[in-house]
């Protein structure tokens, strides 16, 4: 009898040592009791893409006990993290659960314990619609930085430029240079910071030449900025007689009128199409003031975006580096880690702390 008391823990013993062991990502999440548990929720999806086979087996032994917390896994990764908009944007979210189904999906027909498991959180996966509204394509959100004329012959017309760059989500820095045509070329001039009062429309006010004041409207369409003088005369809008900022303007270039040399060097090197270093399916597109999420060569989200020289508090924390700032529902930042002409680090500024590596697209 004691013979056998002895053999049955050894063979306990042996069991534990040369059984499946649970990954400690895994356990560490099994132990979280204490808030929301998305860090640790999302060191499970990182163990299940690394090793699928042994995750859905684990998974599925807690099922067979009645423990349903593989379940509740998988609704805290989609409630808190590939739902939810101010985790990241839709196509990084898109992304993400792509990667997920592409990992789980050859495990459906296997015939094995695993496949009931995968099943499972498959059929959850695919309930996540990211919709085209979510996306945030549009008019709501328009590349409204750049230079913008009116006409360009001094000598007959007269010309009007207008310079603008957004600072933050609601505040627009501009720039006014106003030369009427003959006989007496008036001119006139006014820069300022302009407050978002509508979709795609900021107002300035200024009582700099008068107690009457000037206040001017700029409102932004595809490829248009309409200007109008909402209150106030040339000499209370600090121009010279008979000169308005009125008009419609067109756009010549969305470059940023306001970055120093070195900064617009800078952000030329980010302009052009890029390809993820651990997806080729994946990428993103820079151009014409558009930040465009990409896969499999198909826009899935764009926004337009600004090349901040220091991080402003939209992007929450704020830094002295150097980000882009993705203008649509919410406004998500990118740090620059690294770049150059034929390389892109990002990292999203209060993300993880992960980079994403590109590489230029020959």
């Amino acid at each position: 009898m004691r013979s056998l008391t002895v053999l049955a823990l050894f063979l306990a013993l042996l069991f534990s040592a040369c059984g499946p062991k649970e990954d400690p990502a895994w356990q560490a999440f099994l132990a979280c009791t204490e808030g929301s548990c998305i860090e640790e929720a999302l060191d499970v999806r990182d163990a299940l893409l690394r090793d699928p086979a042994a995750m859905l087996v684990t998974m599925d032994g807690m099922a067979e006990l009645g423990d349903d917390r593989a379940i509740g896994w998988l609704f805290i990764l989609r409630d808190s993290v590939l739902g939810n908009p101010a985790y990241a944007p839709v196509a990084q979210r898109s992304a993400e659960r792509d990667s997920l189904l592409r990992t789980l999906e050859p495990f459906l027909e296997n015939g094995q314990t695993s496949g009931e498991m995968a099943t499972a959180l498959v059929t959850e996966l695919r309930t996540l619609n990211f919709t085209e509204e979510e996306v945030g394509t549009g008019d709501a959100f328009l590349p409204i930085g750049g230079t913008y004329q009116l006409g360009d012959n001094v000598e007959t017309t007269g010309s009007k430029q207008l310079a603008v760059q957004r600072t933050s989500f609601d505040t627009l820095h501009f720039s006014l240079e106003l030369v009427n045509g003959p006989p007496a070329y008036n001119q006139g001039t006014m820069e300022g910071y302009a407050t978002l009062t509508g979709s795609n429309t900021y107002q300035y006010r200024t009582t700099e030449f008068g107690d009457e004041g000037c206040t001017l409207e700029f409102l932004f369409s595809e490829g248009k900025a309409t200007v109008r003088t909402l209150a106030g005369t040339p000499p209370t809008c600090g121009f010279g007689n008979g000169v308005v900022a009125d008009g419609a303007y067109t756009v010549v270039n969305h470059q940023d009128p306001f970055l120093s040399g070195a900064d617009s060097l800078a952000l030329a090197q980010f302009q052009g199409e890029w390809v993820a270093e651990d997806d080729p399916l994946s990428g993103i597109l820079l151009k014409d003031g558009i930040f465009s999420m990409r896969y499999e060569g198909q826009s899935l989200e764009e926004a337009p975006y600004v090349y901040h020289p220091r991080c402003p508090a939209d992007c929450a924390p704020a830094g002295d580096f150097g980000c882009l700032a993705l203008y649509g529902q919410d406004v998500v930042c990118y740090a620059l880690v690294s770049s150059g002409p034929a390389q892109l680090e990002l990292s999203m500024v209060g993300g993880r702390g992960n980079t994403l590596r590109y590489r230029r697209v020959q």
